[in-house]
């Protein structure tokens, strides 16, 4: 296996890998969280204090964990 002497070969192959990150990165983030509809009713909700993290259970159904902003550390 010969190795390239050439550093712009992986200056390259660099600058390709840190794009496709950031691009993966992007559309993760813009990517919506499902959510409860609007009509939904909620029937219990679960805070999990240590890990500040709410759950809402609608007819026993819960939607994705959501992260609590508080302003005051613990």
């Amino acid at each position: 296996m010969k190795r390239s002497k050439s550093p712009g070969n992986w200056l390259k192959v660099g600058i390709v890998v840190l794009l496709l990150s950031i691009l993966a990165l992007t559309v993760y983030n813009l990517y919506p969280e499902s959510r409860l509809s609007k009509n939904a009713v909620i029937d219990r909700l679960v805070v999990y204090k240590s890990k500040r993290t709410l759950l809402a259970y609608a007819r026993g159904n819960y939607s994705n964990p959501t992260r609590s902003h508080s302003v005051d550390s613990p």
